[in-house]
């Protein structure tokens, strides 16, 4: 029997098994801007040879096609799936499934906490544990005081944070890997050269050429309106507003840009969340405030460009495998759409006719759906990624530098460090702390202390802004009178600066208990009672004054 070889064969596939173990039938999967590709494999082996799940699975392989042209496409990824199908009387068959290696990161799952990042520093911290990414970013997003990572999969608050940021990302595939890119700005991807478009199916084209192309334009929102507050800016309106890109330019058409109604009103992904005054070191950071206004113009901005990035799409069908998501091309030969396009995604259809004996050739068949936008129209994520919810409240503990018993900032912030923060002690924002009353320099002021438990609630569910609102006693600090004993005592109990809770306090005691009825005051050091008018006192009883 004639030995069965890939080496005539114009679709091959390359494992970390010895090359001509496994053949290629057939390759089909889809690949989009901004998301992910996956390439399905039918595969061959001489029947009974020896193909190891273990040698497989999460390592990388690749395919290439050549087509009639000359022109190659490598499909590169790694093999997230791999499935033994039924063998015939030759041949053992095999489903082989790529997947990039991001896709590593939906297994993980974690809630951590960014402080002093920009999303591009972020994104560099998130990717490194799978091998990083090009990154090519024009506008330089804004440093964020405080970015969480709540109950999501890395791969969710990648793609959340790409979304805030107005980047999205494609994939360089070579025979040797897959490249992850990160871009904000679309129209400057890697250029194909020319295609051509002929209605003629099967001519004599050895070029690849598209053969079907359809245009729609579909309504879209045309303007973002954002509104924020910062409660140190208070009462300041904090907006942003922006149109989205119009007229958009597909071939010689000039599609105007239709839909909304009214603006696009956005409130939890303003820009306001970002900054703070106050560094987390305690330090005061002058002008950090004045960036707020700017950074809501630019996330407008981000979020109307989003917005109308797929309101002009075209689709077409044709043999251009070669094609890459990410990738731009000029179209020659339409009536008026030839010019410049971005391919947003594609679907890939690619068979073998025949199989490949040694010294003989086959043929290949190769089709790709391509969704595709005006080169022009800037791609971005839209809709936003939906922000994480924290569903109620948390406990945390006071944290400070060490041998300090309290840690706040000029407007009464404590920091905390949350049960689930697996990275450090540092990691909180400056949390603001609820009072029952809390007026122009009056009002109530209880003050939680290094070590102290505390109840955090958070704004909207937001993770990014969180109150603390109570205190809690646990098995470290326990309550100031022995329960269940004193349990009709009320009132509160201070501890001196480096004191002994059982000496160096001040009280203010109050004993409800049925013939120990006592309003028990006490200082530590000074007693100081001050009437601006008139003070009555009523003694039914024995009064007893003590001096010296």
């Amino acid at each position: 029997m004639p030995q069965f070889s890939q080496e005539n064969s114009p679709l091959k596939v390359f494992t970390p098994l010895p090359e001509g173990t496994l053949l290629a039938t057939r390759l089909s999967g889809w690949e989009r801007l901004g998301d992910s590709f996956e390439f399905t494999l039918d595969l061959l082996a001489p029947r009974g040879a020896s193909v190891s799940f273990s040698d497989l699975l999460g390592k990388s392989a690749s395919a290439s096609v050549t087509q009639a042209s000359g022109v190659v496409r490598h499909y590169h990824g790694e093999i997230w799936e791999f499935t033994q199908n039924d063998s015939d009387d030759r041949f053992d068959h095999y489903l082989m499934v790529l997947r990039p290696r991001l896709a590593r990161l939906s297994l993980t799952r974690q809630s951590r906490i960014f402080q002093g990042k920009t999303a591009v520093d972020i994104l560099r911290v998130v990717l490194k544990q799978v091998g990083g990414a090009k990154i090519e970013v024009s506008n330089s997003p804004p440093v964020r005081g405080y970015c969480t990572q709540y109950r999501e999969n890395d791969l969710e608050f990648f793609l959340r944070i790409c979304s805030e940021a107005g980047i999205t990302h494609y994939w360089e595939h070579s025979e040797v890997g897959h490249q992850l890119m990160l871009t904000d700005k679309t129209p400057n991807g890697p250029f194909q050269g020319e295609l051509i478009y002929d209605q003629t199916v099967g001519g004599s084209h050895k070029a690849p050429f598209f053969h079907a192309w359809k245009l729609t334009q579909v309504m879209s929102t045309t303007g973002v309106a954002l509104r924020d507050s910062h409660f140190q800016l208070f009462g300041q309106r904090l907006e942003g507003e922006a149109n989205s890109p119009s007229p958009v330019a597909a071939g010689d058409l000039s599609l105007q840009s239709t839909g909304s109604v009214a603006a696009w009103q956005e409130d939890e992904y303003s820009a306001a969340r970002y900054f703070d005054e106050v560094s987390p070191s305690g330090e005061t950071q002058p002008g950090v405030l004045s960036s707020i206004f700017d950074g809501q113009e630019r996330r407008a901005r981000i979020l109307a460009t989003a917005a109308a990035s797929g309101s002009v799409r075209a689709r077409a069908v044709g043999n251009c495998c070669q094609l890459m998501t990410g990738h731009a091309f000029s179209l020659i030969g339409h009536p008026n759409q030839s010019g410049k396009w971005l391919v947003v995604a594609g679907r890939h259809e690619i068979s073998v006719q025949g199989r490949s004996w040694v010294g003989e050739t086959c043929d290949v068949r190769c089709e790709l759906q391509a969704e595709l936008a005006p080169l022009a129209l800037v791609q971005a994520p839209w809709p936003p990624r939906p922000r994480p919810r924290v569903g109620g409240l948390l406990t945390a503990i006071v944290i400070g530098p060490e041998n300090n018993e309290m840690f706040i900032d000029p407007n009464g912030r404590v920091q905390v460090r949350f049960w689930w923060d697996r990275d450090d002690n540092t990691s909180s924002c400056w949390v603001r702390v609820a009072q029952v009353w809390a007026g122009n320099s009056w009002g109530a002021c209880f003050w939680p202390r290094v070590g102290h438990e505390v109840v955090v609630a958070f704004e909207n569910g937001d993770p990014d802004r969180p109150l603390i609102v109570g205190s809690l006693y646990n098995s470290k600090n326990a309550p100031p009178y022995t329960l269940p004993e004193n349990q009709f005592i009320a009132g509160w109990k201070s501890l001196t600066q480096g004191g002994d809770p059982s000496q160096n306090f001040h009280q203010i005691l109050m004993s409800d208990e049925k013939g120990a009825e006592v309003v028990h005051i006490h200082a530590e050091s000074m007693f100081i009672a001050h009437q601006e008018s008139h003070q009555f006192t009523k003694r039914p009883t024995l009064d007893v004054n003590f001096q010296g």
